[in-house]
């Protein structure tokens, strides 16, 4: 106690000043004000830090934000920062212990970036996905599994100038445990109205996330297309004359080299109907025309793919179905009437290319039975693909600008997934850059036959030719990436 009183009369005699200032206390607490500046993925207003506070007799005078005013007219571009930025002015007041007050502004300035990177490819264990199934879900990585997913892009949208979605589709899912995720993620930058489909590192905004072991993946099923086969004639009482017509065909009759990851070709299995122990189908003069045949392919882990094909059967004896002769004719064109040069249409293995109008004459052949027809072109991808295709089909995506012709939108589906995503956008811009020779899972041009607006069409028609008269089949074509119709047809 005694050495408090010394130190007190001490302070008297050396700071007499202090003392006067404090009693009374009349001087308010004083607040920094200076700016901070601070990107936008790094700014959060609950943890932004508060401005320092001192008073000359207070050592923890008390601070209030009283009050804030965002201005971001120039967050897409600023005079001092190039990709604009945001300014917060905030009202704070201090208070001290005997009731002095004071106010001060500060402003922060957030500034809008274009640096950001999206999530890489991820394998999580069938038990970490068991035991957490959020996992899975594009939430923010972290160290407790409880809690986190399969990452995001790191910005902050709060602040960022930019609008987010991913589009999450399932590959493949085979074996047990196993299942392949594909997610990709959509940026709108909203200065620029444009889709970023790349990040600051060059990587792009497909993430792939796999669960299991990759190895237990469905084998590739490939199937001949259109085979075309003879009814054999059967003499089954032995007169002489034909009773019946008869095939048998193996389900391997139809693999086209299917391959698997792990099980070697020659050990896949090939069945009918989802049943490994229907190997065999039999077919009869009443299956005479075209048939529409699923062939399962499975390989040693157990895991099955599909695929589907066309076969025609044809009489192959006079009994069976009598003999016609036909000429083939037709013409194929955009959907603006202009025909498409060098197109090869293929009549049951047969080919012939278009002329410069578009136009093929097969001629007369003898033959009984279906037929198929198809068209096949696959030249210069670039072709009527541009920047303009770009902008539309990023509109299309964000549903700012739907496509409506059925046609454009089937010419937006770069990489034949059956969906119009960022990744069709991409695959376009690498063959406009000369990145690519040709668009992913895809043909330069693709045909249908059919009415359009009706939805009822099909890139493989089959018709039974029955008479002696001439059949006309015409096709539509249009250029895969080109949604505005400006592509050269030749």
């Amino acid at each position: 106690m005694k050495n408090k009183f010394l130190t007190f009369i001490l302070s008297l005699l050396l700071f007499p000043n202090l003392f006067a200032q404090c009693d009374p206390d009349t001087e308010p607490p004083v607040i920094a004000t200076d700016s901070i500046i601070i990107s936008c993925q790094l700014y959060n207003f609950e943890t932004a830090p508060n401005p320092t506070v001192s008073d000359n007799c207070d050592d923890a005078p008390t601070l209030e934000l009283i009050d804030q005013y965002i201005d971001d007219d120039n967050i897409c571009m600023d005079d001092n920062f190039s990709d604009g930025a945001t300014y917060i002015t905030s009202t704070w007041e201090a208070t001290d212990a005997t009731g002095n007050q004071s106010t001060a502004e500060r402003v922060t300035v957030i500034l809008n970036t274009t640096e950001f990177t999206f999530p890489s490819d991820i394998e999580w264990t069938t038990a970490q996905v068991v035991a957490n199934p959020n996992v899975l879900f594009p939430t923010e990585l972290t160290d407790d599994l409880t809690t986190t997913g399969s990452g995001i892009p790191n910005l902050d949208f709060a602040y960022c100038n930019y609008a987010i979605s991913a589009d999450t589709d399932t590959v493949t899912t085979c074996g047990i445990g196993f299942m392949h995720l594909q997610r990709t993620w959509v940026v709108l930058n909203w200065c620029t109205n444009s889709l970023i489909s790349e990040d600051s590192n060059g990587d792009d905004n497909v993430q792939n996330i796999v669960v299991g072991d990759p190895s237990n993946m469905a084998p590739t099923a490939v199937c001949f297309s259109g085979l075309v086969v003879e009814l054999a004639p059967l003499d089954t009482d032995g007169d002489g004359q034909v009773d019946e017509c008869f095939v048998e065909l193996f389900a391997q009759d139809f693999n086209n080299n299917s391959s698997d990851d792990t099980t070697p070709a020659e050990d896949l299995i090939f069945y009918f109907n989802n049943n490994p122990e229907e190997l065999v189908m039999s077919f009869n003069s009443s299956d005479i025309g075209p048939n529409e045949i699923t062939i399962y392919v499975g390989d040693a882990d157990g895991c099955v793919s599909t695929c589907t094909t066309a076969l025609f059967l044809e009489a192959g004896h006079p009994n069976c179905m009598g003999i016609v002769d036909y000429s083939i004719l037709g013409n194929v064109s955009t959907i603006q009437n202009e025909g498409i040069k060098d197109v090869e249409v293929n009549i049951s293995g047969s080919i012939l290319l278009t002329d410069a109008n578009g136009n093929y004459d097969f001629g007369p052949i003898g033959s009984s039975g279906g037929a198929s027809f198809s068209c096949y072109k696959n030249n210069d991808p670039s072709n009527g693909v541009t920047g303009s295709d770009l902008i539309i089909m990023r509109q299309h995506i964000l549903t700012i600008a739907p496509i409506e012709n059925p046609v454009y939108l089937l010419a937006a589906d770069v990489n034949n997934n059956g969906a119009i995503t960022t990744a069709d956008v991409v695959a376009a811009r690498q063959v406009i850059l000369g990145n690519a020779t040709s668009f992913p899972n895809n043909t330069s041009w693709r045909f249908y036959y059919g009415d359009i607006e009706s939805g009822e069409i099909t890139e493989t028609i089959v018709l039974n030719i029955s008479s002696n008269s001439d059949t006309y089949v015409d096709f539509t074509g249009y250029k895969v990436g080109d949604v505005n119709g400006d592509a050269v047809p030749e």
